[in-house]
């Protein structure tokens, strides 16, 4: 069967391929944030810096930090991986089913990961930092992260969504071929 003749695929791998585009862009930009998190890890670890988390508790955030970013680089990937998929029109076989999984599998494991961090700071006092410019890096980062894999995780679902477009519309051809 040629699935290239329905205009919503057309318009899913269209939509796929710019999105691809997008991802790629996005996976480019998440470099950066390697070296905000080495400033980010270098301000907490001060030595002086009586007032701000103990050096346990800065390492606890810098690998905090550090496991956010390779999940969100993970996801993106896997993401851009699957949109290149989508944009071929290689959607039902083993390898886009593969990493549609990775990239849900990255993007949950963020989400849990951010949910765990928000429930412990909500129950733990963290002590007031004397510099608030390193208060402000640690919350654009934590912004940042979580809105990428906000962000990663609803286009997962929309993914999905298209799959099962494509599903019915090739269910509903086959029923008319039989």
């Amino acid at each position: 069967m040629n699935i290239q003749q329905h205009a919503r695929i057309e318009q899913i791998k269209k939509l796929s391929g710019s999105m691809r585009r997008l991802l790629s862009l996005i996976a480019g930009l998440l470099w950066l944030f390697w070296p905000v998190l080495g400033v980010l890890a270098f301000v907490i670890c001060l030595p002086g810096n009586k007032a701000g988390p103990s050096v346990l508790e800065g390492v606890g955030i810098l690998l905090l930090g550090v496991a956010l970013l390779v999940l969100t680089q993970k996801t993106v990937r896997y993401s851009r991986d699957l949109m290149a998929h989508f944009s071929e029109g290689d959607i039902f076989n083993s390898r886009t089913l593969h990493t549609a999984r990775k990239a849900l599998l990255y993007s949950l494991t963020g989400l849990a990961i951010d949910m765990g961090f928000g429930i412990y700071s909500a129950f733990t006092p963290m002590p007031v930092s004397a510099l608030e410019e390193h208060d402000t890096i640690a919350s654009i980062f934590e912004l940042t992260s979580k809105g990428f894999n906000g962000f990663m995780f609803f286009g997962l679902m929309f993914v999905m969504l298209w799959t099962l477009e494509i599903g019915r519309d090739l269910y509903e051809e086959s029923e008319l071929t039989i």
